[in-house]
């Protein structure tokens, strides 16, 4: 099931995004929208089903604090679908936002539609948060 979907998922994003590509891990990566990138990653679940993780980052190489917490913590609510996620790396955070969708309900137009939704609301972010808590976007603009 899983490489159906990942197959199926890479042929959507071809049809909508110049420049897919893929890395060893099987992530397909849709590059340069806006001030960052959307991965798209097939997951297979401990419940039997595929999983379609969609990612963009918001700001990488943040430092750590109470403050930024609470933003991932409490800005979750303001989002219709999806979340501010933070990861440590290095000594440093990175803010991604991320959506999933079943893989079983995958559609070109729902896949488009969300990785569009992710972006949009991943250089949005990174626009407000900027200021506050610096950082880089992936791509400077």
């Amino acid at each position: 099931m899983i490489e159906r979907v990942r197959a199926f998922c890479g042929t959507a994003l071809n049809g909508r995004w110049k420049g897919v590509y893929s890395n060893q891990q099987g992530v397909l990566i849709v590059p340069h929208i806006g001030t960052t990138a959307c991965f798209v990653e097939a997951l297979d679940t401990a419940y039997g089903v595929t999983r379609v993780n969609i990612r963009a980052p918001i700001l990488l190489q943040l430092k750590e604090s109470p403050e930024l917490y609470g933003v991932v913590a409490f800005s979750n609510v303001n989002h219709s679908f999806g979340a501010i996620m933070l990861t440590i790396e290095n000594d440093l955070a990175n803010l991604d936002f991320d959506y999933s969708i079943l893989g079983e309900d995958v559609t070109a137009e729902r896949l488009n539609f969300f990785v569009e939704y992710v972006v949009r609301t991943s250089v949005q972010l990174a626009h407000e948060l900027r200021p506050a808590f610096g950082g880089r976007t992936v791509y400077e603009a």
